[in-house]
């Protein structure tokens, strides 16, 4: 698919030590890191760095699926469900028709990962209470938000965002 290719030649160009700011074999040339589905920033990129591509890219494909049902049942768990129906829960996201439909795009999953752990962090968050615990709170939010807005697909990052305001709310 389009997405394996993009993110390859970021990676390999990033590999150099250069910025992934063009690609030159599409067309006669297009943005590379302008092209937010390419995820050339995504911080789990950093598998690129440490294995071979095929490698990278297949663990990056299985941890979709991992996250989205361990960070399912931390929110899950948070809300009091029981562990049966937490693990039933993180497994049905994991497996959903959502989820192995958009599998195999790199993107779309990864985006979308990272709202249970959002509304985890709200949910934990306590407005009056400013101290150590409140600002890991923050920071693990900022971090979900940033993964999943440099995962590489905007539309999904939208719709989680507003979601996540409207539940902040």
């Amino acid at each position: 698919r389009q997405t394996y290719v993009w993110k390859e030649l970021a990676i390999g160009v990033m590999k150099t030590g250069n910025i992934p700011s063009w690609n030159p074999y599409e067309m006669t040339g297009k943005p590379l890191l302008g092209n937010f589905q390419s995820g050339a920033l995504y911080p789990l990129n950093v598998l690129f760095v440490l294995l071979p591509f095929p490698i990278s890219w297949s663990l990056l494909i299985l941890l979709q699926t991992l996250l989205f049902g361990l960070f399912m049942f931390i929110y899950l768990r948070n809300l009091k469900i029981n562990q049966y129906g937490a693990l039933l829960g993180s497994l049905s996201v994991s497996f959903s028709g959502f989820s192995i439909a958009w599998l195999e795009w790199g993107n779309i999953v990864s985006t979308a990962l990272w709202l249970p752990l959002i509304l985890f962090t709200i949910d934990k968050i306590n407005i009056k209470k400013i101290g150590s615990k409140a600002l890991l709170l923050y920071l693990l939010m900022l971090l979900a938000l940033v993964c999943s807005f440099f995962a590489g697909h905007l539309q999904s990052f939208a719709y989680l965002y507003v979601f996540s305001i409207a539940y902040f709310i």
